[in-house]
């Protein structure tokens, strides 16, 4: 699983066309931009969380495909119990 900086990291080293008010925004440094950076931070502590021994249980299922841990919010629901465990920790975190 990706930490928070992993993961921000990982936005960097993709070739990612994002437009805003018609203009192109560099792929390199859009975590920062001020109308996008809250957005990827909240995403990132989700992924910390994940590796936080006292969330980890609300905050990560385990891969129907790998067997391994990941985070809940990456991860479709494929029953009713993992999307109420989604809800339960976004109700959590607010």
């Amino acid at each position: 699983m990706m930490t928070g900086k992993q993961y921000i990291e990982s936005l960097r080293n993709r070739n990612i066309k994002v437009y805003l008010k018609g203009k192109l925004l560099d792929p390199k440094t859009l975590s920062e931009h001020p109308y996008l950076a809250g957005h990827f931070n909240s995403a990132a502590v989700t992924y910390d969380l994940a590796h936080d021994p006292a969330a980890e249980d609300l905050m990560t299922t385990k891969s129907h495909l790998t067997g391994k841990n990941q985070p809940v919010h990456t991860h479709p629901p494929q029953r009713r119990r993992l999307g109420q465990k989604s809800q339960d920790a976004a109700h959590d975190l607010s």
